[in-house]
């Protein structure tokens, strides 16, 4: 049974209460969800609350909203269980976490260096690197991999080899197997929020201030490290 909620982030509890119940079968693939009247009367929150936690659940593929007709659930809740058997899943979320914190250690310092080299050729190129990215993701190409156009090109700046393509194995670390649910590379809100952070990186380097390009690096691998640590914690072990 669903509960009434009253603390902060509400709609993060409706969410969660919600995924319970696709994890334990309430609701199985198929399922319509109740609606959003129904919602807001079982949990005591406002239709706001309610919207964003289906859209969220939404963003992950969890289900789906169609217009008219409701939430449709769109996985079983066995779906929801870390890939034992195969270890697919399992490696793809310890790769990239090893993945993610190796590139917290050197990635800002790169930036930093990258801050004080460049030169106005590089700087322009870095640029349009941003744009390429930006419109691969509002084309809907958005991809988990996020040692994509613009990281690659920061990297160039320094002129080492060596370090392309040790980024290229962490990106190859980063695939996603065994994965059900949408992974947040792949979804547009935060897509727009990387490509926010991209500016910032870019304006930092722009003006050569290191101190600001090693912190909004770090700020970035930040944010990626906690939303695929929520990502992760939407599946069971």
């Amino acid at each position: 049974m669903i509960k009434k909620v009253r603390s902060q982030k509400l709609y993060e509890q409706v969410e969660e209460q919600i995924r319970n119940m696709v994890l334990e079968g309430v609701y199985g693939k198929g399922d319509l969800l109740p609606s959003e009247k129904e919602l807001m009367e079982m949990t005591g929150v406002s239709r706001i609350t309610v919207r964003e936690a289906i859209r969220v659940l939404a963003e992950v593929g969890i289900i789906k909203t169609i217009k008219g007709k409701g939430s449709i659930v769109q996985i079983d809740g066995k779906d929801l269980l870390a890939d034992t058997d195969t270890q697919r899943f399992v490696n793809y979320r310890k790769n990239f976490e090893l993945s993610t914190q190796t590139r917290l250690l050197i990635e800002p310092e790169i930036a930093k260096q990258a801050a004080i080299m460049a030169t106005d050729k590089e700087l322009a190129y870095l640029e349009e690197c941003l744009i390429f990215d930006g419109k691969k993701r509002k084309n809907g190409d958005a991809v988990e991999n996020h040692l994509e156009e613009f990281h690659r090109c920061i990297l160039g700046i320094l002129k080492n080899p060596a370090l392309l393509e040790f980024f290229d194995t962490l990106t190859i670390m980063e695939t996603s197997e065994g994965a059900v649910l949408i992974p947040p590379g792949k979804r547009l809100s935060v897509s727009q929020e990387l490509d926010n952070q991209h500016s910032k990186i870019l304006e930092a380097m722009k003006e050569h201030n290191s101190e600001f390009a090693y912190f909004y690096m770090k700020e970035h691998l930040t944010y990626l490290k906690n939303i695929y640590q929520k990502y992760f914690n939407y599946y069971k072990d």
